[in-house]
């Protein structure tokens, strides 16, 4: 189970790596062609389309993942009810676009509102067949179909669009494609039916997880774009145009991998749901790898924050810097959800997951609403963050609890991310004094700093395995035999090469 799990993590991550490299190299050239104003019309956009998506697929895709067994009926009458609502809900946004745009103050983004909700139908019609791909455990063409999707549907689609001027229109259009490439490529890799019908039996079994499922996917979305609406309607376009590019370069990449993460892991759990001992052996590693590696993130989001900023976004977004920081706080918090939803949810506890996640929405609204009334955007990039802290431990403790699983369990799945943080953290500073005390200026310093950042990981390999705990040691232990596995397979590569 532990070799499915690492391996559908390492295509995953792999292909939201590359997905993560790909948004912010087109973001790059975009932050140069487009306004923070446009931004912040297209932020709001997105707001609306990703809670109506949510809405739209209630929950029955994921059902099929969450059932041991599943027969055409079943997959019929789940793609003939994600179908309709897909059209439904399109139909809805598309007529609702003005009192929409009354909620962010922003009457401009109605057009792009109606534009914008074909991509209902287009998610709707792949949610089918992404499905039964993740309920294969085929995450290796999943994740090669979404990197594939990302370059041909958006960044090739959204650059010229912008080079010709069009603005948010750009944004929009290079939306719709990207999900009209996926429709197309995960249908060709798991075709649905070609077929219409909706079976009341296997409607009803379906129901009894998928609307639980849908009703938390929704709070979760609403919780995940709430400090949207509240930027928009207290501060404005032009400051959500700055708040959603710092999030969407520190939270959006960071939030895609933990959602991939996510995706592989409920359906491993799923399979092992009836085994509490194994249960609970994957929860504890999984949570301590993803804490590992977010923290890592973290402290590099928080140290090389000036630089990350100037170099993908250029000096008119230096507004952004802070808010660009501050978010990094939080990275591992949200990453780390991600374990407790997929254990509640493989278990069945998706009211549960759904009630949890609505108190995550208090916990936004008021970080959100008193942060902007402290200090504007920087403060709601600030207290957003310590309000995902607060959720964090009251999610991890109800699931630990539920679960049976010792509540001292979670420090010691967060015992190798302290130590990485404090080794990380200190070869960094370490970078930026020397950088510092020979007089290289502001950019010599980020040099000195990026090169502490790089310098931290292989130190971070030296540390005793006792000082990482049982975990860290398994992460550590895992990795490394997978890196001498790997040099040992090019190193028989090359002789056999010379001697041919």
């Amino acid at each position: 189970m532990s070799d499915a799990l690492m391996g559908g993590a390492a295509w995953t991550f792999a292909s939201k790596g590359f997905q993560a490299v790909v948004r912010i190299g087109t973001l790059a050239v975009l932050a140069r062609l487009i306004s923070p104003t446009e931004f912040g019309y297209m932020a709001a956009v997105m707001t609306v389309v990703t809670i109506a998506e949510t809405m739209a697929q209630i929950g029955l895709a994921p059902a099929l993942i969450q059932r041991r067994d599943i027969d055409r009926s079943d997959i019929v009458t789940a793609q003939t009810v994600a179908l309709g609502l897909a059209v439904l809900l399109m139909a809805v946004v598309a007529l609702a676009a003005a009192p929409l745009a009354a909620l962010f103050q922003m009457p401009e983004i109605e057009p792009y509102m109606r534009l914008a909700s074909l991509a209902f139908l287009f998610r709707g019609m792949a949610a089918l067949s992404l499905a039964l791909v993740q309920r294969d455990l085929d995450f290796r063409r999943s994740a090669l179909v979404q990197s594939v999707a990302s370059v041909l549907g958006y960044a090739a689609v959204v650059l010229p669009l912008a080079l010709l001027g069009l603005g948010v229109w750009a944004l929009v259009w290079a939306m719709i494609a990207e999900a009209a490439v996926a429709l197309v490529l995960f249908n060709w890799l798991r075709p649905a039916p070609l077929a219409l019908g909706i079976h009341r039996a296997s409607l009803r079994k379906l129901l009894s997880f998928g609307v639980g499922d849908s009703l938390g996917q929704v709070v979760g979305r609403i919780a995940g774009e709430i400090d949207y609406v509240i930027v928009g309607r207290m501060l404005g376009a032009d400051a959500l145009g700055i708040y959603s590019r710092a999030f969407q370069l520190v939270v959006g990449q960071t939030k895609r991998t933990g959602q991939a993460f996510q995706q592989v892991l409920y359906p491993v759990l799923a399979t092992i749901q009836d085994e509490p001992e194994r249960l609970a052996s994957a929860y504890r590693r999984s949570m301590a790898g993803i804490f590992f590696g977010s923290t890592l993130l973290s402290v590099f989001v928080m140290w090389l924050a000036p630089y990350v900023v100037l170099v993908l976004l250029g000096e008119q977004w230096t507004a952004a810097i802070l808010p660009f920081a501050y978010l990094g706080i939080a990275i591992a918090p949200r990453s780390a959800i991600r374990v407790n939803g997929a254990l509640l949810k493989a278990t069945g506890r998706v009211y549960l997951l759904a009630w949890l996640r609505f108190t995550n929405i208090l916990w936004v609204v008021a970080g959100a609403w008193l942060g902007a009334r402290l200090n504007g955007v920087d403060g709601v990039a600030l207290w957003i963050s310590v309000a995902f802290w607060g959720y964090f431990v009251t999610m991890s403790m109800t699931t630990l609890r539920l679960n049976r699983v010792p509540v001292l369990t979670l420090l010691q799945c967060l015992q190798p991310a302290l130590v990485a943080a404090l080794v990380m953290g200190g070869v960094i500073w370490a970078g930026d004094v020397l950088a510092d005390l020979a007089g290289l200026g502001f950019w010599g310093r980020g040099g000195g700093r990026l090169i502490g950042a790089v310098l931290s990981l292989p130190v971070l390999a030296l540390v005793p395995a006792a000082v990482l705990g049982r975990d860290g040691a398994w992460l550590k232990d895992y990795f490394l035999k997978k890196l001498r596995k790997k040099l040992g397979r090019g190193g028989k590569g090359d002789r056999n090469g010379q001697a041919s």
